[in-house]
């Protein structure tokens, strides 16, 4: 009966598990507050601490840093009654959302959003918030409790809930990502670029660090049209964000990219110039890897920005050993490996006219090599809807 007691004793206790708080007479919160970030903070002895932070642009979120624990398998988080008060089985439990590493030794147990938003109403009441959570320590799981007090809590929520709603809606993950398509010859700034460029700059007034990097990603393959273009836009959106307040060295173009400033707020920008024309040799027999890598930007454009079609213009020289039949089929073959390359890239295919030309339509004269060289090339035209003009109808998407 004595060896049962012991047994159902130390059961017990090896479910239980530690029990952690502040001192109810010594406990303290901290608030820390900054133009992009807010943070409160209570330390529990022997265990760690419990933060508050919210950032600009991101959820409330609430964390336990465990110090000296490595070993969390799973935790939730509920609000309970104030030790004092009688513990009627306590609020509904709630998961921890991750469970991630602190250090060298130690664990970071975090909810946001709403869970977090609830734990902080609970202590705003005079509620605890309490941590639960399962460690594995050989073959045995241990339950450990932590406390999160409520003591002198309202000495320092008014500071940080006023630093939360001075918080801009805005964050570094809002200017992730970005891509920007250009209409054609357009200069002016698309209306959501326009509308972001001011929330950016004021961001990284705010963060005191950082810049823009302004990005043409078909550098290189889009020629000398495509790169004036770049300027023209990129000299537009350093306008934009000058007058925003953002000092001119915090903004680099693509040239200037290994600039190691941080964090480094990409934004890339493309239109269609550069990407249409394509010349081939008088002995080629494929596409080059420049002319995919035009044809992957044109392709990138098409699918997520141009709504309409496209016709495939192919042309070739006059070469007196060939004759007009040869050159237009010439030219067909051509037109055909540009239409190919872009289907396999995944624009449909019944967006995509042909137009054989032959040698009728040169644009140098067929005397010389140099206006040969000229002479053999592929167009691609954008056709807008709403329909295709009478001379590209349906009818007339086939190849001849």
């Amino acid at each position: 009966m004595k060896n049962l007691f012991w047994l159902l004793f130390f059961a017990a206790v090896n479910a239980w598990g530690d029990f952690y708080q502040a001192p109810l007479l010594d406990a303290k919160w901290q608030v820390k507050t900054a133009k992009l970030a807010c943070q409160l903070t209570h330390h529990i002895p022997n265990s760690g601490r419990a933060v508050f932070i919210h950032e600009a642009g991101e959820p409330l979120r609430f964390q336990l840093v465990l110090e000296n624990e490595n070993s969390v398998t799973e935790a939730s988080v509920k609000v309970s009654p104030a030790p004092w008060q009688h513990d009627g089985g306590g609020g509904r439990l709630f998961p921890v959302s991750a469970v991630e590493k602190q250090g060298l030794v130690g664990q970071r147990l975090s909810v946001q959003g709403q869970t977090a938003e609830i734990m902080l109403a609970g202590l705003v009441k005079g509620r605890f918030p309490k941590f639960i959570y399962h460690s594995q320590r050989s073959d045995l799981v241990d339950e450990s409790r932590v406390l999160v007090s409520s003591v002198r809590f309202q000495e320092v929520y008014g500071r940080f809930q006023s630093c939360r709603l001075k918080l801009p809606p805005f964050g570094l993950k809002d200017f992730q990502g970005l891509r920007f398509y250009f209409h054609k010859h357009q200069a002016h700034l698309p209306t959501r670029l326009h509308r972001i460029l001011p929330n950016l700059a004021a961001y990284l007034t705010a963060l005191g660090k950082g810049q823009v990097v302004i990005v043409d990603p078909a550098a290189g393959v889009n020629g000398k049209e495509g790169r004036q273009w770049f300027q023209k836009r990129w000299q537009k959106i350093r306008q934009a964000l000058k007058s925003s307040g953002l000092p001119k060295k915090r903004l680099v173009a693509n040239s200037q990219s290994k600039a190691k400033a941080k964090p480094k707020i990409q934004i890339e920008i493309l239109g269609p110039e550069g990407l249409q024309l394509y010349h081939y040799g008088r002995r080629q027999r494929g596409l080059t890897p420049v002319q995919k890598k035009r044809l992957y930007f044109l392709a990138r454009y098409v699918k997520e920005f141009f709504p309409g079609r496209l016709v495939v213009h192919g042309h070739s020289d006059s070469a007196r050993w060939r004759s007009e039949h040869q050159s237009r089929r010439l030219s067909r073959q051509w037109a055909e490996r540009v239409r190919d390359y872009l289907v396999s890239l995944g624009v449909e295919k019944a967006r995509i006219a042909i137009k054989a030309w032959g040698s009728r339509k040169r644009v140098a004269s067929n005397r010389s090599k140099t206006g040969q060289a000229k002479n053999r090339r592929v167009w691609v035209e954008f056709v807008e809807k709403p329909a295709l003009p009478t001379r590209y109808s349906q009818a007339s998407f086939r190849t001849y």
